[in-house]
């Protein structure tokens, strides 16, 4: 039983994940979210990288109501979470 499990932890599983993972970069290509191009490895996924054509919301200082509700809301998280309020 104990060589079993090992073998399942050190080998089987994962060669599951690999396949699993095989499996999803070939359907994510077929439906054109990934380049087509086999070897670079996630390369085209640019995930966590900025787009070139995104631009930042400006800030703007808040409103008197809009800090009043932030306010509440923070409450009623402490409350719910047994903090004290003060």
């Amino acid at each position: 039983m104990e060589r079993t499990r090992q073998r399942f932890e050190t080998k089987a599983l994962p060669k599951a994940v690999r396949m699993a993972q095989h499996e999803t970069y070939d359907l994510l290509r077929k439906h054109g979210a990934v380049d087509n191009h086999r070897g670079r490895g996630s390369a085209g996924l640019e995930v966590g990288r900025g787009r070139a054509d995104y631009t930042a919301a400006v800030a703007r200082p808040l409103t008197a109501d809009e800090v009043r509700e932030t306010a509440e809301i923070c409450l009623a998280f402490l409350e719910t979470q047994g903090s004290p309020s003060r």
